[in-house]
């Protein structure tokens, strides 16, 4: 595939080479993550304003796109990429254009982490209480559930321990609208997952405790042990929830 040979070359430094062959591509899709990913390597190499032109034209292209749900996740796919080498205008504007809720929630949410990384507290801020609105409009609960809880652990990272919590709440509320079982213990598992590694670690104790299907997977749990040993209660780590056993053929039936 042209976007995959774009970026070997681009990451051996064959930066005009790669452009070439990017700017052949005929598919919106590959063009507009080619270019991105171009534009990526051109900013973190310092040639900002070749990488201002080609994350340009990569925006272009993604808006092309004619798949309503490909091009939001091609938009904040340029949002997450622009965000991280520092294009964070460019990223913020692109994330406004999203038109899908749960798109735009996830990429305000990784805008809102790389403003804060840059020390722009207050605007990470705001983009954080953009995407939660975003996300209350979500109606999927799957979806739903998953951008809250990210955006929970965002606000962490912001110092706003109660928003997060609020949000927290409001992500495990959605998880229990999920009606097929199976599914309601992974995205609750999620959850614990995603509240434990960013410290919510009660709020994730609370959650493990409620999940009733004996098919959740084991790998939360242990990430809430971890995260309870790392922070230096080791006896909490002894007490958390154990492992369900896996069941048997026969259980099963």
């Amino acid at each position: 595939m042209l976007s995959d040979l774009v970026g070997a070359m681009a990451t051996y430094g064959l930066l005009d080479r790669a452009e070439q062959i990017a700017r052949t591509i005929t598919n919106p899709y590959h063009l507009g993550r080619a270019l991105g990913d171009l534009a990526a390597i051109m900013a973190n190499s310092g040639q900002l304003d070749r990488a201002q032109q080609l994350a340009e034209h990569a925006e272009r292209a993604a808006h092309t796109i004619t798949d309503p749900y490909d091009r939001a996740r091609e938009l904040s796919d340029l949002v997450t990429t622009f965000a991280e080498c520092g294009l964070l205008d460019r990223a913020e504007r692109i994330a406004r254009t999203i038109t899908l809720p749960d798109r735009q929630a996830h990429a305000l949410s990784k805008l809102a982490a790389a403003m804060l990384k840059c020390g722009r507290l207050d605007r990470a801020q705001q983009l954080a209480e953009h995407a939660e609105r975003a996300a209350h409009t979500i109606t999927d609960p799957d979806r739903q559930t998953r951008a809250l809880g990210d955006l929970a652990a965002t606000m962490v990272k912001c110092g706003q321990l109660d928003r997060a919590e609020h949000i927290a709440h409001h992500a495990e509320q959605a998880a229990r609208t999920i009606t097929d079982p199976d599914e309601h213990a992974w995205v609750l598992s999620d959850l614990v997952t995603t509240f434990a590694k960013c410290g919510l670690l009660d709020r994730a104790e609370h959650v493990t405790r409620t999940i009733t299907s004996p098919y959740h997977p084991d790998g939360a749990l242990n990430d809430l042990a971890t995260a309870f040993a790392e922070c230096g209660n080791p006896d909490r780590a002894d007490n958390a929830p154990a492992p369900s056993p896996t069941p048997t053929i026969e259980h099963a039936l």
